[in-house]
């Protein structure tokens, strides 16, 4: 069930509280992701390891849908409420260990890889930006386009460059 709650605050944040959303958020790719995570992700807390046998199962229907389901976000994340996805088309990975807070944004062409990679609430990672682990990273972190995050960071504050540094004023 709290998948569920998870995802009514997903769509909350993908329709920007304005009613005449509601009716296309429902329909754009980015929330499509978003809810098909949020389903794998309540298989998996509901039926743990029969779960992965159940999606074998079900592979040849999936296989149908890949293309609106193109983005990899393994079920086995943990990421809080509030996710949104600017432009899923330009692909999103996120790696199983990841432990993420509420209200992650990804532009587009993100990865989150690597063991342990943990992040509070507020990330929002830039086009193209990459977190790889281990890494701790605090609340209100934002990666910015192109950046590459490496090393841990209390947050809050801005991250740039391969490796990602803190803006100027801000400690590591």
């Amino acid at each position: 069930m709290e998948q569920l709650r998870f995802l009514i605050d997903d769509f909350r944040r993908s329709t920007r509280g304005i009613p005449s959303r509601w009716f296309s958020a429902p329909f754009s790719q980015g929330f499509i992701v978003v809810a098909w995570y949020r389903l794998n992700r309540a298989g998996w807390l509901a039926f743990g390891r029969t779960w992965s046998a159940l999606r074998v199962a079900l592979s040849p229907a999936v296989a149908l849908l890949r293309p609106w389901l193109g983005d990899e976000i393994d079920y086995r994340a943990d990421i809080g409420p509030g996710m949104l996805i600017l432009h899923p088309n330009l692909g999103v990975v996120v790696n199983g260990e990841s432990l993420i807070g509420a209200r992650l944004t990804l532009v587009g062409g993100n990865c989150i890889g690597g063991r342990g990679v943990r992040a509070g609430d507020n990330l929002t990672l830039g086009a193209n930006a990459t977190v790889i682990g281990p890494i701790s990273l605090g609340d209100g972190v934002l990666v910015a386009a192109g950046g590459v995050a490496v090393r841990d960071f209390a947050g809050p504050g801005e991250l740039r460059g391969v490796p990602a540094r803190p803006t100027l004023g801000q400690e590591c």
